[in-house]
């Protein structure tokens, strides 16, 4: 099933639109800078925070901030979309922020901070990390293919400047610092968008996601053979009826790890059956740093302003998102 892309909505560390957060990517800026913490060594970590939250707000209190500024760029509330005919799905990172029964919070939360009324029976939670942004394409799928609602909206947000994930970061040794090359900077972003079965006025369009799952993991000894990324785009490919060499360039949510890279050089060896002159990969994280479970939604909200604007290496791309379970999934995003 085809989903077509209306809208886009987007809050990071570099803009508070998806206007200005890509132009900003695309011009290699970034606001990596010492945080208020401090490593195991009293060393100050280096993350990617977005100045205007603060330093005194909690990990809850970023993901309901990030959020609302995503949907209120995609024109949720204040006179714009009232949601009155379309359906939400958020992705959350930690299923303690939103249990099943705290939808409702949420609901009224959101309702607080974007000026509107939101049923809550209109609000869908997933939980996870990367991954779940596609999840979360799915069950709009789901919901618009039973033409349960107009427009379904996608919202995913996540924030690791908090004490909680930067010591979990520290504990697990994927902190980017001087003494390990090979980690992460902790970022934080929301990434929203308008999705309908109606093609005129859409900006893009995509198919139904793949996923698969990865046996092998940073804290495990299994050999690494792409083996999940293969199974998630090998289904995103069959799902739009391409092969993976018409794609024009890669989107992905790699953020800074070697795994990662790995990953991507064995999907194209074991997917690519023509030779390529090129084959450009983005990463939402270069400037953004490791967004979490927003990632795979930023990644794709960059291809879609990409495609809009003409700067983007071709009409297709294959946007990729992995998590630190072995949860991978992917998705094939087109020009109209």
């Amino acid at each position: 099933m085809t989903l077509y892309i209306h809208g886009v909505g987007m809050a990071c560390p570099v803009g508070t639109s998806a206007a200005a957060a890509c132009a900003a990517v695309r011009a290699g800026v970034d606001r990596r800078e010492e945080l208020r913490y401090v490593d195991a060594h009293n060393r100050a970590i280096i993350g990617s925070a977005l100045l205007e939250l603060g330093d005194d707000m909690s990990g809850a209190e970023r993901w309901l901030a990030l959020a609302a500024m995503a949907l209120s760029d995609l024109g949720v509330g204040q006179g714009g979309l009232s949601l009155d005919r379309a359906a939400l799905v958020m992705v959350v990172p930690d299923q303690r922020l939103y249990s099943e029964a705290g939808v409702r919070l949420l609901a009224a939360q959101l309702s607080e901070r974007l000026g509107i009324t939101l049923d809550p029976a209109r609000v869908q939670v997933v939980w996870g990390q990367a991954s779940a942004g596609f999840r979360a394409l799915s069950v709009a799928s789901e919901h618009l293919e039973r033409e349960d609602f107009e427009a379904c909206i996608v919202c995913g947000a996540d924030s690791l400047i908090h004490a909680r994930a930067l010591r979990g970061l520290v504990n697990s040794r994927r902190l980017l610092s001087s003494t390990n090359s090979d980690g992460v900077t902790p970022g934080e972003a929301a990434a929203a968008l308008l999705l309908s079965t109606r093609r005129t006025g859409a900006l893009a369009s995509v198919q139904r996601p793949g996923f698969g799952r990865e046996p092998a993991t940073l804290d495990n000894d299994v050999p690494l053979r792409a083996e999940g990324m293969v199974e998630a785009v090998s289904t995103a490919l069959a799902e739009a009826r391409i092969e993976f060499d018409e794609i024009d360039f890669r989107i992905s949510d790699a953020a800074g790890e070697s795994f990662e890279f790995k990953e991507q050089i064995l999907l194209m060896s074991r997917l690519l059956r023509r030779r390529k002159s090129e084959f450009p990969l983005w990463l939402s994280a270069a400037e953004l740093g490791d967004t979490g479970a927003a990632g795979g939604l930023c990644g794709l909200v960059m291809g879609v302003v990409g495609l809009v604007k003409g700067y983007a290496p071709g009409a297709r791309a294959i946007v990729c998102a992995g998590d630190q379970g072995g949860e991978r999934s992917a998705v094939v995003l087109s020009a109209i």
